[in-house]
């Protein structure tokens, strides 16, 4: 963070960031590039905003261990926290769908007990969800407290149908959501090795479709909570309603793959209501 408040005059701001060159400007600075035209050094890609210190550092030694490339590195970086922090100023603060969740067929319980907190589970429901949902028996009170869990988290998403240019908007950590028709693969296949080690032939997962990009969400089988629930994954095509953290964009396939948290079928009659 280069701005900060002004600690003599609390209306204004103190700046210690400083503009530098990515490449020299003169042909004997750091990182001089020959074919760059004039214009092109003075261009803000040719631009990158860093603290003072870091600023002079990277000048020093004819800018020996700061390739362009590095610069180049950081630049993107910084601007693509920017892009995914202004989306999810943008975005609802909840889903719509979260409150009325009517049937949750998937809760990553560690990962939704990290968001909410702590205690809102009973030390029984806690104990029972380290393993997972069991595969059969009567667990209706726990499925009722982690419904409560996902009713009172805090998190703000932002759905992908508001994602019009993937390519630029879509990172690594961002928290998107989906409600739409999905496609449900491999949900026979409990193989560990391919719950642990994503394949999009292999692990069970389920996947929608926006804007030619493809959203993947691999899943791990001990997180769907019924027996209805691993029927549903098994069928093909399913009205979904969910909510994941990116984990990696492939732009080459137009893919991303996030983590989901929960998915499920929202309660359509009371969706706007």
């Amino acid at each position: 963070m280069t701005i900060v408040p002004s600690p003599d005059y609390p209306a204004y701001v103190s700046s210690f960031g400083r503009a530098a060159h990515i490449t020299a400007a003169s042909k004997n600075g750091p990182r001089f590039e020959a074919n760059l035209t004039a214009s092109e050094r003075k261009s803000a890609d040719n631009g990158i905003w860093l603290c003072a210190d870091c600023a002079d550092l990277i000048d020093k030694n004819s800018g020996d261990g700061f390739s362009p490339e590095l610069l180049r590195s950081w630049k993107a970086s910084a601007e693509q926290e920017v892009s995914n922090a202004s989306l999810l100023r943008t975005a609802a603060s909840r889903p719509v769908w979260l409150d009325k969740l009517r049937s949750p067929h998937y809760v990553n319980v560690p990962r939704v007990l990290h968001l909410s907190e702590a205690g809102v589970l009973s030390p029984e429901t806690r104990a029972m969800f380290n393993r997972g949902f069991p595969e059969d028996g009567f667990i209706a009170p726990q499925l009722y407290e982690v419904s409560t869990v996902l009713r009172l988290i805090s998190i703000k998403a932002i759905d992908v149908e508001q994602i019009l240019q993937p390519e630029k908007q879509v990172a690594e950590g961002l928290t998107i959501s989906f409600y739409r028709r999905c496609r449900t693969k491999n949900g026979a296949n409990t193989d560990k090795c391919y719950v642990e080690n994503y394949s999009f032939e292999k692990s069970p997962l389920i996947y929608a479709e926006a804007h030619a990009y493809r959203y993947v969400f691999p899943y791990d089988p001990i997180w769907l909570t019924t027996m209805t629930a691993r029927g549903s994954v098994r069928q093909g095509t399913a009205q979904l309603a969910g909510l994941g953290i990116v984990k990696h964009v492939d732009q080459n396939k137009r893919s991303v793959i996030s983590t989901p948290l929960a998915f499920g079928i929202p309660d359509l009659l009371g969706l706007f209501g």
